[in-house]
């Protein structure tokens, strides 16, 4: 039987759909598009972002990741500016302009002024996150083909909490989840329970820690009294 490869969102920092790597000066500025529809991330290479400062409001969900990446989404139409800083001293300017066809965005800034991370040909985007991103997607992929991957156990911890106006239109159930040191994965079962079809969108699901989001079936539209499961991986182990 041929297996059933999901597409895996992920949101892990440095792994997006979209992935942009540049160089900066210090003080200087980077330009770049981001998605108006869902989170990106801004990763500086060998530093740790300490504060990230748009006007407006223009960043909304906007928190620093456990190794410093930041992840931000937006509703802005018109371009804006991030100013950045790290724990380094680098502060620099990234102008963004907001596309609604745009998949996740990731940023990947190298500082000139580090000697200690110059940009090499072959270093555009690490080997350590191609190699994650690659663990998170076959971990999901396992799971959603019903093999439990090695290292994963299962939990009786199926907690997660939805936003409640999801609850209006759709019945979300814990089924099943599994954990191992690091993360945990739990595959909620939704129903659409409205009269009409309803547009899937994994950021109905996004929380702070979450890494991946995957649905099952592959759908972007769920029709009324339909059912299909998506699947959640954590950062942290609760």
């Amino acid at each position: 039987m041929k297996k059933y490869v999901p597409l895996v969102f992920l949101l892990i920092s440095g792994i997006a759909n979209s992935a942009v790597d540049v160089t900066a000066n210090p003080f200087g500025s980077v330009n770049v598009s981001v998605s108006s529809k869902e989170p990106n991330v801004i990763h500086i290479k060998n530093d740790i972002i300490t504060a990230a400062t748009a006007n407006g409001g223009a960043l909304i969900q906007d928190n620093v990741l456990s190794d410093g990446s930041l992840i931000f989404s937006t509703n802005e139409i018109n371009p804006f500016s991030i100013i950045i800083e790290t724990e380094k001293g680098f502060t620099f300017t990234a102008r963004a302009t907001p596309k609604k066809d745009l998949s996740s965005t990731s940023l990947i800034i190298h500082n000139l002024a580090d000697k200690g991370n110059k940009v090499e040909g072959g270093d555009i985007i690490s080997s350590g996150y191609s190699s994650y991103s690659n663990w998170i997607t076959s971990t999901i992929t396992n799971l959603v083909n019903g093999n439990v991957p090695d290292g994963f156990v299962d939990t009786s911890n199926r907690k997660y909490t939805v936003d409640k106006s999801l609850l209006s239109f759709f019945k979300i159930s814990a089924d099943k989840a599994w954990v191992n040191p690091e993360v945990r994965v739990i595959k909620l079962d939704i129903v659409n329970v409205s009269n009409k079809n309803l547009e899937l969108n994994e950021r109905y699901f996004w929380d702070k820690k979450v890494m991946a989001i995957t649905f099952s079936p592959q759908l972007t539209m769920i029709s009324p009294k339909s059912k299909m499961s998506v699947y959640i991986m954590f950062k942290e182990v609760k």
